[in-house]
């Protein structure tokens, strides 16, 4: 379909060339040819495509230049029977003639003549006949039609010439119903350069053909070993069709280029339009199956369309070219839309199909730039959209080779553990009574376990404050959340004899034992110096101590919070930022201290912060565990929207604003596990 469009379009840039080379004489109409306009030509050769005059019979004397031929009707020598008809009629055979006036520099001179067209013709020059392509006979029976692939050798001796082309097409209701040509198409030019034009255009007709039917084809044994090893995972079944589709859809492209019988060409190009509706519905399953767990009712509308068409193929394949066109820039059209969407919003391994979209995306408009002529091919890349495609259908290769391997490794690891029960199993039955030993001893185990976990537990809650402080004009409340049976945030107060309120929230980065280890270090450390001490030195001995116990990858971030006349200062270690909601201003700050996490690299620096507190003023605390949680959809709810939510409501209480931020914790997860700790201190300074 690509190439079609792009043998339109240069046809069309050449009439318009020749169309400016006519001269008049006498009253008839005179092609001009000159070197200069070869020059100035695209590919060193002119399209004489105008100034044609026709008469439908055939008689031997219509060959005579000096034959009167101003009463003949005036056409293009390729005859459009569905759009004009001639007014002389078609019986199957008819004379075409054109006046031509050479340039001297092109006289006597070998140049190349090429024709393309469906039936049979005889050439005639000045009333001699110069080539026969086929057999010119009055009925189909006799009739032998020829495909002209190699342009042939003219000498135009003098100035003025009459080109006579005798033809015949007796079948040309049959080759207008399926490709919609019926005449010819003449092209002019030196004859080095009409043969070197075909046979770049053959080189490079091969090689877009091997590039993409090896590549087509190495994709569609890769996906079929894939399916034959997991049949159930039809995806790849659909790849290897769409993949072969491809193939065959480039081997009926460029076959029209190497062959010289018409009925060949037609059935080439009534095949190639057969895999183009396929490939468009094949794409369009694949794309659906990769996101879809079951087919939209979309694609059995394309589907019903696109069968609708191959039936149709049969009987009117030229009155169809406009819906097929259609047909394939909706059907890719549908394909970008799921792919960009549902890969973008799925993240992950799926932003390579994304990827391969816009590369295809990208070639189309490519293709589009070079058919209009608004760009020049580079590097003799006439076809890039092919490699568009290809990298479509390698972006989908790259993307289930990825999960075929997840699930491999997957597969290996259930059956390592199966082996083990298997090996397990047999032990059982080979020594019941060890294996019962071995089972009452696992109980033991077990109980010891879940009783030292709750007891772990039951630590890590004795370590939280039982009551929270009491503050004149200061309202306090504080929750916590595990994700474990033992978590790794903490909270704690401390409250000085001058009223000084410290406040320590922290987040270890494990769970379990030991987050409960890591939480109980910094509980010790707290009520030890917390009275009376600088918080950027705290944080430093805290670092110093974790690192000499050589704890391996075990850090613990902590957020300190000094409050004293109206004033706080504050000093982090990898923990959120502090969100406080100005009640005068009525906007929320969020104020973040930039720290490596406790037990981290040596020479960390932590800095101090003071900021003024107004009455009015809420201070939310609080670990990431809130800001990261991630919804069904893998959507994270972020800092951003925690200070929308924490806005919603800073004008109650902080029991109430902790209940809020519960809900919507528990609203944007809509059943989702938690993932991680979650904790919060608000703080109100009353009015």
């Amino acid at each position: 379909m690509k190439n079609i469009c792009l043998y339109l379009l240069v046809s069309f840039g050449f009439l318009l060339i020749v169309s400016s080379n006519t001269v008049a004489d006498d009253n008839k109409v005179i092609t001009y040819l000159s070197s200069e306009k070869l020059e100035q030509s695209d590919l060193r050769l002119i399209w004489l495509a105008d100034n044609w005059l026709y008469h439908a019979g055939d008689d031997p004397f219509w060959a005579n230049p000096n034959f009167d031929d101003r009463n003949w009707e005036s056409v293009h020598p390729s005859i459009d029977l569905r759009e004009t008809y001639p007014k002389d009629g078609w019986t199957g055979n008819g004379w075409f003639r054109l006046h031509l006036k050479v340039d001297s520099t092109l006289q006597n001179k070998p140049l190349g003549m090429r024709l393309r067209h469906f039936g049979a013709s005889e050439i005639f020059l000045d009333g001699k006949l110069l080539f026969k392509f086929g057999k010119v006979g009055k009925s189909a029976q006799d009739e032998k039609r020829f495909y002209p692939q190699y342009p042939r050798t003219v000498i135009f001796p003098g100035e003025n010439h009459v080109i006579a082309v005798r033809y015949s097409n007796h079948s040309q209701n049959e080759y207008v119903r399926k490709h919609g040509g019926l005449g010819f198409n003449m092209n002019i030019g030196h004859i080095d350069d009409a043969f070197s034009v075909k046979l770049l255009w053959s080189l490079r007709y091969k090689k877009y053909m091997h590039i993409i039917m090896v590549s087509s084809l190495l994709l569609a044994l890769f996906h079929f070993i894939l399916f034959f090893y997991n049949p159930k995972h039809k995806l790849n079944l659909y790849l290897t069709l769409l993949s072969v589709s491809f193939a065959a859809y480039a081997f009926f492209n460029f076959q029209n280029h190497y062959t010289s019988d018409p009925n060949l060409f037609v059935l080439f190009s009534q095949l190639k339009v057969l895999t183009s509706v396929f490939l468009v519905l094949l794409q369009l399953l694949t794309i659906y199956k990769l996101f879809y767990t079951k087919l939209p009712k979309l694609f059995f509308l394309f589907l019903a369309f696109g069968l609708i068409l191959i039936v149709m193929l049969v009987f009117a394949i030229s009155e169809l070219r406009a819906f097929i066109t259609w047909f394939m820039i909706l059907g890719f059209a549908e394909t970008a839309r799921v792919g960009v969407m549902k890969g973008l919003k799925r993240g992950g391994g799926y932003w390579i199909i994304v990827a391969g979209l816009v590369v295809l995306f990208l070639s189309i408009v490519y293709q589009m730039l070079i058919n209009f002529q608004i760009l020049e091919p580079i590097g003799g890349l006439f076809l890039p959209y092919i490699y568009g495609f290809l990298a479509f259908l390698v972006s989908m290769s790259i993307l289930l080779a990825l999960q075929f391997a997840q699930t491999s490794r997957n597969l290996q690891e259930q059956l390592i553990q199966v082996k083990k029960l298997s090996k397990k199993m047999l032990e059982q039955e080979r020594i019941a009574k060890e294996q019962e030993i071995a089972r009452r001893l696992l109980e033991a185990d077990n109980r010891r376990k879940t009783e030292e976990l709750e007891e772990a537990r039951e630590l890590q809650l004795s370590m939280l404050p039982k009551n929270l402080p009491q503050i004149p004009d200061l309202d306090i409340a504080a929750y916590m959340k595990t994700a474990n049976e033992v978590g790794g945030d903490y909270y704690d107060f401390c409250v000085e004899e001058d009223g000084t309120l410290t406040i320590a929230l922290g987040d270890a980065t494990s769970h379990g034992m030991k987050a409960g280890l890591m939480v109980s270090l910094i509980k010790s450390l707290f009520l030890a110096d917390a009275p009376g001490m600088d918080v950027v030195s705290f944080l430093n001995k805290c670092s110093q101590t974790i690192k000499k116990m050589e704890l391996g990858n075990l850090y613990m971030s902590l957020m300190l919070l000094k409050i004293k006349d109206s004033r706080i200062t504050a000093s982090a270690a990898g923990m959120p930022p502090i969100l406080i909601y100005r009640n005068q201003e009525r906007r929320v700050e969020e104020v973040a201290i930039k720290g490596l996490p406790l037990g981290g690299p040596t020479g960390s620096a932590y800095r101090e912060l003071n900021r003024k507190i107004a009455p009015g003023d809420t201070i939310l605390l609080m670990s990431d565990g809130f800001p990261e949680l991630f919804n069904e959809d893998m959507e994270m709810l972020d800092y951003a929207g925690v200070k929308e939510i924490f806005k919603e409501t800073t004008q109650k209480s902080p029991k109430e604003i902790i209940t809020h931020l519960k809900e919507s914790a528990e609203r944007w997860l809509n059943g989702k596990p938690q993932d991680d700790d979650i904790t919060f201190v608000v703080l109100k300074f009353n009015q």
